[in-house]
């Protein structure tokens, strides 16, 4: 009996020692519902009744041992009593979570290449929008120079019809019994120049009413350009087509008032011909002489300054056009570099 003790306890001293156990006395873990035991002392007089109590034996001890282990363990690191349940649990939530982490992300990719299209697309209107002004206050600024001009060429056209209408009022008087006195002032001076005011004035309010058409008829036909440009034609065609149209229709009506006005004189230096000549009108005829020389003078001059007005006009036109395809060429590259800016800035913030 004393023999077998022995060997239980050299047994439990070598279980021990491997171990690594200080104390025989064991502290269960608390999820474990054995009550605690006590091993036995070495001091025990051998003629104590081993049948009192139960000896430990080294399972026992390796497995106190190992459960004072796992419960040191898990009260460090509550991790490590997770059960399968709350495992599998975990893992669903985990896979939910990234799917829908994924699903997140592809709307965000979405999200942003729309974006960029919709940065592309309203460059692209600016420069649309850009250009469109631009054509519009040339178009604008060229239509201001057509009316100068024409302006310009109506009071021509009414001092060129007064002097018509001046010789037509003396040529009676021409063929009368007595000239006027070389000191003296005619009698019809007051009656020539209230005609003269008049014809002015009605020539101004005509050039007036004119103008008023012609910008009615612009306006109208910048209507149509804006209603055939959403239809999808191009601008250039339009204006090119437009300031032709208004340059053709301008240069055949004031080539039928020249006509009409070359007709006149024609007529009237007819019937000075046919018309015999008075003793007395040696002053008016002369008169009249100076007359036509002035009024031909007046065409000459006239015809002169459109060729030189249209020279110059034809030197701007091409240097404006010059200036707008560089202008032009301009803006496109700094669309480019704004383009370009813009994907490294967000590069960048990427």
């Amino acid at each position: 009996m004393r023999r077998e003790y022995e060997d239980d306890a050299r047994s439990r001293a070598s279980t021990m020692s491997t171990l690594n156990g200080d104390d025989l006395d064991f502290g269960f873990p608390e999820k474990t519902p054995t009550n605690k035991t006590f091993s036995a002392d070495r001091s025990i007089p051998p003629t104590a009744a081993p049948a009192a109590r139960k000896a430990m034996g080294p399972l026992e001890s390796q497995l106190a041992a190992l459960m004072d282990k796992v419960s040191q363990i898990e009260k460090k690191n509550p991790v490590a009593s997770v059960t399968p349940d709350d495992y599998a649990a975990m893992k669903a939530r985990l896979e939910t979570l990234e799917a829908e982490k994924r699903t997140w992300q592809k709307r965000h990719e979405a999200i942003w290449a729309l974006r960029d299209e919709d940065v592309a697309n309203n460059i692209k209107i600016r420069g649309v929008l850009a250009k469109t002004r631009r054509e519009l206050e040339a178009m604008t600024k060229l239509r201001d120079e057509d009316l100068v001009n024409v302006q310009a060429v109506r009071i021509k056209l009414a001092e060129a019809t007064k002097q018509v209408d001046r010789l037509k009022s003396q040529g009676p008087a021409a063929s009368g019994r007595t000239s006027p006195m070389r000191g003296g002032r005619p009698p019809s001076m007051m009656l020539e120049r209230r005609d003269t005011t008049d014809l002015f004035a009605a020539a101004k309010a005509a050039a007036l009413e004119q103008r008023a058409l012609e910008m009615e008829k612009r306006n109208t036909d910048l209507l149509h350009q804006i209603e055939t440009l959403k239809g999808g034609a191009n601008i250039d065609d339009l204006n090119r087509m437009t300031a032709h149209e208004a340059w053709k229709s301008e240069v055949a009506t004031i080539s039928a008032k020249l006509k009409a006005k070359d007709a006149e004189i024609a007529e009237l230096r007819a019937a000075k011909s046919m018309a015999a000549p008075a003793p007395s009108g040696g002053t008016s005829a002369a008169a009249g002489a100076v007359a036509w020389h002035r009024v031909e003078a007046i065409h000459e001059e006239h015809a002169n300054y459109r060729e030189r007005m249209g020279g110059k006009l034809a030197v701007l036109r091409a240097e404006k056009e010059g200036l707008q395809k560089e202008l032009h060429r301009k803006e496109d590259e700094c669309h480019e570099l704004e383009v370009r800016v813009q994907s490294l800035q967000r590069r960048m913030g990427a």
